[in-house]
């Protein structure tokens, strides 16, 4: 799925994201680098910062790739991403010990994962099991998708 639809703004944000990351010696990133990072070509990135066409599997890269809600990228909307509850921290942990789970992982699940409390009520302050959870469920739509059942 893709965004047909030409977005100068869209491509605005792309462009400030990407120049408000510097690099070792203090330049911005280059286009080429983003590129690499993403696995595009950097006329593909080009064409993304000037609000050509994208498909949303990139949207979902970029917003990992700059840590920020995919839906800032999208419409501009300012959503605090940047919170990650204590428990994250603990999720992460307890997939570098689980490989297998993280290989598992829908591309992008871990951003959602990250921002998951942000759909939920303000009030609802989740925990390792809340995450463990959610992942098991993601894992679950992840073998449907695939036709599989264990």
């Amino acid at each position: 799925m893709t965004l047909d639809k030409r977005d100068v703004a869209r491509g605005r944000r792309i462009l400030a994201l990407r120049q408000a990351v510097k690099t070792k010696n203090g330049q911005p990133l280059t286009q080429a680098k983003l590129a690499a990072q993403l696995g595009v070509s950097g006329i593909t990135v080009s064409r993304w910062e000037l609000g050509g066409v994208i498909a949303l599997k990139n949207i979902e890269r970029l917003a990992a790739f700059f840590e920020v809600d995919p839906q800032f990228i999208v419409q501009g909307n300012k959503v605090d991403s940047g919170k990650t509850f204590p428990a994250f921290a603990e999720y992460k942990a307890w997939l570098a010990k689980n490989p297998a789970r993280l290989a598992a992982l829908p591309e992008g699940a871990l951003e959602i994962i990250r921002t998951f409390p942000l759909r939920l009520p303000t009030d609802y302050v989740p925990d390792l099991s809340s995450y463990i959870t959610l992942h098991q469920f993601m894992e679950g739509l992840e073998i449907k998708r695939r036709g599989r059942t264990e």
